[in-house]
């Protein structure tokens, strides 16, 4: 059964098939570029730099992977990107979480200008070189701290965080107070 918005007129069926050769036509445009990485991945190196790789590998091998995993630090790198992942992800969580917490005291005198002071800095960023500066200064160059310890606090998330927090009834931590919350 079909809903009562949707007629079945000569109309509604021509708007079905553009409809559905755009999500066609979408769907190639966005899958495409994959696909074409692949073939290009399967295709001998010499014969891609000629160019004119579209659908199929002209001269197909499987040399490109077999020097891929040859290569010693491929799993190195694989286990810093997911260590990067967990580590950067987690503690930028909970740095946020806990500086988000604490914009929304309202016994905390300072809150309106910490707030002020991290939305400025989101707006308005030190840049590239003096970034660097400042992890070539610190010692970071070179360890796995540096993937994770700039990245730390986060003004966006402080605020969305910080904005969800505010939007919980008082009553709340009322009671936790009166169950013995510090």
């Amino acid at each position: 059964m079909k809903p009562a918005y949707i007629k079945d007129s000569l109309g509604g069926k021509i708007f079905d098939i553009f409809l559905y050769i755009f999500m066609i036509l979408f769907s190639f445009i966005m899958i495409y570029p994959f696909y074409n990485q692949l073939v290009i991945s399967l295709n001998e190196g010499l014969d891609t730099v000629k160019g004119g790789l579209y659908f199929f590998p002209r001269k197909f091998t499987l040399d490109n992977y077999a020097y891929m995993f040859k290569q010693k630090n491929l799993l190195k790198g694989a286990v810093i990107s997911v260590l990067r992942v967990i580590v950067g992800t987690s503690t930028t969580v909970f740095c946020s979480g806990l500086l988000g917490y604490i914009t929304t005291i309202k016994s905390f005198s300072g809150r309106r200008f910490m707030r002020i002071v991290f939305l400025i800095t989101m707006y308005f960023g030190g840049g590239m070189i003096p970034t660097y500066l400042l992890i070539v200064a610190l010692g970071l160059t070179n360890t796995f701290t540096v993937y994770w310890l700039p990245g730390l606090f986060n003004a966006y998330y402080m605020l969305l965080i910080s904005s969800y927090i505010s939007g919980l009834p008082d009553s709340l931590s009322e009671s936790a107070r009166i169950d013995g919350a510090g």
